[in-house]
């Protein structure tokens, strides 16, 4: 597939619907930058632990997740528009990209780690454990740890691809995506505490600490992150949106929405600082 340059004579509708067969630098940028995020964070952890503005910000790596998920919407969308083929193919192909490499993943962790616990989980992984990491389903369950490290942000896509037929058809223009992004924060904050509740005593016998992390992960807490990829996606595809007139004050927004990111690790936690 030939590596086609952004035109910045097309409007953004033309950028959308030509994107067929096209692979562009800017996805495989934001992509690179979300492993990078990922990398720091986990070496930060390796270190010996310290505080300080340097280690807030290393923290913030993590975040890489969620640009991920921002991109995988954006992408999906693309390709979903672009192909119009769909709900059948949609699933084989997001079948053949992501399964054959994580179902062999999983034997070959089950062979350097054993059944744990281990390094990369202090979970103890038994036959049931192994059955929700074939079929995706450990992001349904407060489980201690993944087989596979970091299979809970797959298993967390797995559940979003099979959503986004759904969402396709719910969230077709920029207004849908906006509204639907600003609820699902809404929802986010002001349910979460009453999941928990909820979570803590449908599972007694795990530790508070192990429920409100994994509850952190799992896709309802997640999904805003998901839906503003649909709002970047629709944002783009509206050339009106953003008439030359208003570049400046996009500018500006740009700016001190640039400023806000660098305080946010030092402000108080108003909205999930995932989301923000």
């Amino acid at each position: 597939m030939q590596n086609d340059k952004i035109n910045l004579l097309q409007s953004p509708s033309e950028y959308i619907s030509n994107m067929k067969s096209t692979h562009y630098d800017f996805i495989d940028a934001l992509r690179g930058y979300a492993i990078f995020a990922v990398i720091v964070v986990h070496v930060a952890g390796a270190l010996p632990p310290t505080t300080g503005p340097a280690m807030r910000y290393f923290e913030q790596g993590a975040r890489g997740v969620q640009l991920f998920y921002v991109v995988s919407a954006l992408t999906l969308l693309m390709s979903w528009h672009s192909r119009r083929d769909g709900v059948l193919p949609f699933f084989i192909r997001r079948i053949f990209r992501i399964v054959p490499m994580f179902w062999l993943a999983i034997p070959v962790y089950l062979l350097f780690t054993g059944l744990g616990p281990g390094y990369f989980s202090p979970a103890v992984f038994s036959i049931s454990s192994i059955i929700r990491s074939v079929i995706f389903t450990d992001a349904l369950y407060p489980s201690n740890g993944t087989i596979v490290p970091g299979g809970w942000t797959v298993d967390t896509e797995m559940i979003f691809y099979a959503l986004f037929p759904i969402l396709v058809l719910l969230i077709s223009s920029h207004r849908k995506a906006i509204i639907a992004y600003l609820v699902s924060i809404f929802i986010v904050c002001k349910l979460q505490p009453a999941f928990l509740e909820i979570l803590f005593k449908a599972f007694p016998n795990l530790p508070p600490s192990q429920i409100a992390v994994w509850a952190m992960f799992s896709l309802p807490v997640q999904l805003p992150v998901f839906l503003s990829g649909f709002a970047v996606f629709f944002l783009l595809q509206d050339q009106n949106i953003f008439p030359t007139a208003n570049r400046k004050l996009i500018l500006l927004l740009l700016s001190f929405s640039a400023c806000l990111l660098l305080a946010l690790p030092f402000l108080p936690e108003i909205v999930p600082i995932y989301i923000a």
